[in-house]
């Protein structure tokens, strides 16, 4: 199993200090095969371990559900793990983010597709047989809760720097202004021009 190699922290500040509860959760993308790779995966898993635990293996635990009032199940053993969010062959290797003073969890997603039918394909897979980069596209999403349910806050058909599909978009919340509504979006294409690294004022509202 490679279905949890690429779990990625939800930054929730300096620390985890602006978490809402005394956990720091985990996004994992993976693919119904249960293989992880940075691009062309089909779902998010989700894990949280206690804030002063963080090198415990043991201590944990991964959502499988929700019970019939509606709060979320979790078990130790993470082959019973359910997806947060599903998006089949374009969840990318997402950054997610917690904004306190907004009280809402932010995954920004990517996948790549091809530019003239629209499909979705696999960047290496792409780049090599057609010798260009394919272009890509972005999905902002928002919930109260790490486990979704999830809406989209911002939606981009052709996510592209420089001739070429982003990659990796990311809120770093050193940069966001004190109620987080404004974040700066960062993110990378490669290769039109070689590697690209650009940053965006992204506003938020409520």
């Amino acid at each position: 199993y490679q279905r949890r190699v690429h779990g990625v922290f939800i930054n929730a500040g300096q620390g985890f200090q602006g978490a809402p509860d005394g956990f720091v959760y985990l996004h994992f993308p993976t693919s119904e095969q249960n293989i992880s790779y940075w691009d062309g995966n089909d779902l998010i898993l989700l894990g949280r371990v206690p804030k002063d635990r963080l090198l415990d293996r043991s201590a944990y635990s991964f959502y499988t559900g929700l019970d019939h009032a509606g709060l979320p199940l979790w078990d130790s053993n993470e082959e019973n793990a359910a997806p947060v969010m599903k998006y089949v062959h374009m969840t990318g290797q997402d950054h997610s983010f917690y904004s306190t003073p907004l009280k809402r969890y932010v995954i920004a997603n990517y996948g790549f597709m091809d530019p003239t039918t629209g499909e979705p394909v696999g960047w290496h897979g792409y780049y090599w047989s057609k010798g260009g980069s394919p272009t890509a596209q972005l999905a902002v999403l928002e919930s109260p809760n790490p486990w979704g349910p999830w809406s989209i806050a911002c939606f981009k058909a052709r996510y592209e720097y420089s001739l070429a599909g982003g990659y990796c978009p990311d809120f770093p919340q050193k940069w966001a202004s004190p109620d987080g509504t404004v974040q700066w979006m960062t993110g990378a294409s490669c290769c039109g021009s070689g590697y690209n690294f650009k940053a965006n004022q992204v506003n938020f509202s409520l």
